[in-house]
């Protein structure tokens, strides 16, 4: 988090959202102090009950520089109601296509897949 009031945008955030609140009938406030900004390392996992999904984040707190093995901790938890899925999955698509286009993404396929067509 910054002390900075300023805003500053980045070409994977502006194409997510356009810089603009969802289209609804709503007023957004762009308070800086309030929103927490956490880093995290990757992931952890999605979790889903009832009408809310919880996406799980971890962070790296350590490695054994023998084996490389890293020690993880549980960073944050991010709950949102089921009906945000689909804003959320766009967004991301967006992210990534935007992250690709300029060169600071490449995806592979999963594993178990080729990208050979039959």
């Amino acid at each position: 988090m910054t002390d900075d009031a300023s805003t500053t945008t980045d070409t994977a955030e502006t194409a997510a959202d356009g810089g603009n609140p969802p289209q609804q009938n709503v007023q957004l406030l762009r308070d800086p102090n309030a929103a927490v900004e956490r880093y995290a390392d990757g992931l952890l996992g999605v979790m889903i009950r009832e009408s809310v999904f919880k996406l799980e984040f971890h962070r790296v707190i350590a490695q054994n520089p023998e084996t490389g093995e890293e020690t993880w901790q549980v960073a944050d938890r991010l709950v949102l109601p089921i009906t945000a899925a689909p804003q959320l999955l766009n967004a991301m698509q967006q992210v990534m296509q935007a992250l690709q286009q300029a060169g600071r993404l490449r995806v592979q396929p999963p594993e178990g897949t080729t990208d050979k067509q039959p």
